[in-house]
């Protein structure tokens, strides 16, 4: 039973590891790493390559699908964070000064419609 197990486990490793090198945000992170560190928040990088270890040993060790799957959805998402992070914080300082405007008028309107009904 435990021979199989291993073998089982080995054949999973063997396919997660080429799954791994093809993992597109994998590929997206390591042409955006020169990018995230350049304008990333420095923890957030050493959070994203910590987790990049740890699916590796991961794949090395015990590697059952559903470990992995766990740490490729924690990669995942702060990789995502990290791009999200990356592409927005010039637009969200954009977006926030148009918010400011549209709610200093919907402020004014208010302020107008409440003076009328005096």
């Amino acid at each position: 039973r435990d021979k199989l197990t291993k073998k089982a486990d080995l054949k999973i490793t063997d396919r997660l590891d080429d799954k791994f090198m093809n993992y597109t945000p994998i590929s997206k992170f390591v042409s955006l790493n020169n990018d995230i560190k350049n304008y990333a928040e420095k923890d957030r990088v050493i959070e994203i390559e910590k987790n990049i270890e740890l699916i590796k040993n991961n794949i090395g060790l015990r590697a059952t699908s559903a470990d992995v799957q766990a740490d490729f959805g924690k990669l995942k998402s702060e990789i995502d964070k990290t791009i999200a992070r990356l592409v927005t914080k010039k637009d969200l300082e954009y977006d926030m000064n148009r918010q400011d405007v549209k709610l200093q008028k919907s402020i004014k309107r208010v302020r107008d419609e409440i003076k009328n009904l005096k």
